[in-house]
């Protein structure tokens, strides 16, 4: 499965203003994978960038059938501390999605990162949105790092960083 599977990792603090270039940056990834023959999609599900890549994984599912959209969610709680509409943008999530797969009922210090490597570990891409300036020692430059030095195929979707709207980092 493997090669058939691209992750998703990057900021919860996304701007405003960025929100409507990252999900066309995120759909034009997802488009790209499926070229390359990637269907598989496996989300962490985490606030900011997670949740969006899901949406737009969903969405994209409507015109290409064939897209899978698995997610790893590392504890039964994780939405505990979310607004009443995160929880349910969450669910609906959940009840949309081709997999769910649970790695602990309750949260434990690390288990964001097991869940991180073990979606690196069972992937050939990984779609990202990832600032080097201001992601220091974060959760998404770990697995940035890991996924770098497991050899994926690496997708930023931020904006290029010459201020071009057009072009992600992907493009470059």
């Amino acid at each position: 499965m493997k090669r058939y599977t691209c992750c998703f990792t990057g900021h919860r603090d996304l701007k405003r203003e960025e929100l409507p270039i990252i999900g066309q940056k995120i759909e034009r990834a997802i488009l790209k994978c499926l070229e390359l023959g990637i269907y598989r999609f496996e989300n962490g599900m985490a606030l900011g960038f997670d949740i969006l890549a899901a949406l737009h994984v969903l969405r994209l599912q409507e015109f290409h059938p064939e897209i899978e959209l698995h997610l790893m969610i590392p504890c039964r709680d994780q939405c505990r501390k979310w607004t009443s509409r995160q929880e349910l943008i969450y669910r609906d999530i959940l009840a949309r999605a081709t997999s769910v797969t649970y790695l602990s009922n309750t949260y434990y210090d690390g288990c964001m990162r097991v869940r991180n490597y073990r979606m690196v570990d069972d992937s050939c891409a990984c779609i990202c949105c990832y600032d080097k300036a201001r992601a220091r020692g974060s959760g998404t430059a770990q697995t940035v790092r890991y996924a770098e030095k497991s050899g994926l195929l690496i997708l930023n979707c931020l904006p290029d960083p010459d201020g071009n709207t057009n072009r992600s980092y992907f493009d470059l």
